[in-house]
């Protein structure tokens, strides 16, 4: 279980010196330098996850991913699978700034759902793609929306025909939806 090669990106991530990468280490004595520098999840039982952790050397028979969340707040992807001349290799990536951009935008679409929701108007946004992206409990009351067909991101065609009741004082529909598309 010791360490046959590694690159920059690598020793970067982990905060290791090369002379230290070039001593190939063990799994083990890796697992104990990062926990040193706070680069490894908190566990209640440090020596039973080492433990855990040596053990999928000897486990794992197809790849493996999961998430590292670090004290520090960095979130790490891992990957391991094993090598076809033993072992494991690792493969790390830091998400950390995916993860805060997706919050952000989740955040932001949440605030922008909570005005649109104690707006009195009715109000429905379509995004670039042409299918709904927004819309608010005032448009669902006013046309006697459909949440489900709401929810589906319909387009405009869709949208308007879903609305095709309320026009029925017209008798030349497909030539009303025309002008309204």
């Amino acid at each position: 279980l010791k360490l046959a090669f590694y690159n920059q990106s690598f020793a970067r991530l982990w905060q290791l010196e090369e002379v230290w990468l070039e001593s190939q280490p063990s799994y083990s004595g890796f697992l104990d330098v990062i926990r040193e520098k706070r680069l490894l999840p908190e566990v209640p039982d440090y020596l039973m996850f080492k433990n855990e952790e040596q053990q999928e050397f000897s486990k794992i028979i197809e790849p493996k991913e999961d998430m590292l969340h670090l004290p520090n707040g960095k979130t790490f992807r891992r990957v391991r699978a094993p090598h076809p001349m033993g072992g494991l290799i690792f493969a790390f990536e830091d998400i950390s700034d995916k993860l805060a951009a997706t919050s952000a935008y989740n955040s932001l679409l949440a605030v922008q759902q909570e005005i649109l929701d104690n707006l009195f108007d009715a109000v429905i946004i379509f995004g670039s793609s042409g299918r709904l992206k927004f819309y608010n409990q005032a448009y669902v009351d006013l046309w006697e929306a459909d949440p489900n067909l709401l929810a589906a991101e319909p387009n405009l065609p869709e949208i308007i025909d879903s609305q095709q009741k309320f026009f029925t004082q017209d008798d030349d529909w497909p030539a009303l939806r025309k002008n309204i598309l």
